[in-house]
């Protein structure tokens, strides 16, 4: 589970950003990113899930208010949480992606967006074709307060430029900005080339103390990077549960999902 985390100095609390399902096939190398709508609603949640007994079989809120809600009240549903390298926020979470997905989710990465940008500027940024103008910053729906633009047109953005293409709101839907974090997400994910790894080594090393939160065990960070690099020898696949797929947040279809999410996994390996 892959979670884009929006905490920042003008945010309260941490809110999931993007939310993300990578699914590896060990023998092949082969991959699958499902991508979770933020805004889908009435998530399953099983009855063996701490969930069940405050919420009971289903989380009628936007899955990414899941995080928040419980780090507030019910932090007490998942004690062995922090233990366990978690928070009952990303268990929480998790226990809800797991109920979308149909998928038993192994481990999680949050990325905290605050810190994003710095690597994409060690990486030395991304080439994206922006297809339509879209503002940094501001808070007005017209995005008058904006503090500058991204222009449509082929750019190469730094890493503040491609946080804010990423992140931007104004202009366009939740959807178009999920597809864009998803860009950025495969963007940098081509990056990550062995040579590239060890000519900024340090740098990437810096940023990954403030980047990256994992539950991931030691002894297995070196297994899923050995997955990511063969994924990228293949074509990655993708499945965006977004209305113009044929799914809709509001009103979700939980059998149609679980088995559009096992058919493009067969279908990738």
């Amino acid at each position: 589970m892959l979670i884009g985390s929006d905490a920042g100095k003008d945010r309260f609390g941490v809110r999931p950003d993007s939310i993300s399902v990578l699914s590896f096939n060990a023998n092949t190398g082969a991959m699958v990113n499902i991508g979770i709508p933020r805004n889908i609603q009435h998530a399953p949640i099983a009855t063996d899930s701490p969930l069940y007994k405050v919420y009971g079989n289903s989380w009628d809120d936007l899955i990414n208010s899941a995080y928040k809600n419980v780090m507030d009240k019910h932090q007490d549903a998942y004690p062995e949480a922090s233990k366990n390298g978690s928070t009952p926020g990303l268990e929480a979470t998790r226990d809800l992606v797991e109920g979308v997905t149909g998928l038993k989710i192994q481990s999680y990465i949050m990325v905290n967006m605050t810190a994003f940008q710095e690597l994409i500027n060690v990486l030395g940024g991304v080439t994206v074709d922006v297809k339509t103008r879209l503002p940094i910053g501001g808070q007005r729906d017209d995005a008058s307060d904006a503090y500058g633009w991204i222009e449509v047109g082929v750019q190469h953005l730094t890493g503040y430029r491609a946080l804010w293409y990423a992140r931007s709101r104004h202009g366009s839907t939740d959807y178009d900005r999920m597809a864009r974090q998803h860009e950025i997400e495969q963007l940098i994910f081509k990056k990550f080339t062995p040579s590239t790894i060890l000519a900024n080594y340090s740098g990437l090393a810096e940023v990954a103390k403030k980047l990256i939160y994992t539950d991931i065990p030691d002894g297995m960070v070196g297994t899923y990077a050995d997955m990511a690099l063969s994924a990228k020898s293949k074509r990655i696949k993708a499945l965006e549960l977004v209305p113009k797929n044929g799914f809709e947040p509001d009103v979700p279809d939980f059998a149609k999902i679980h088995a559009a999410v096992a058919a493009a996994i067969r279908a990738s390996n």
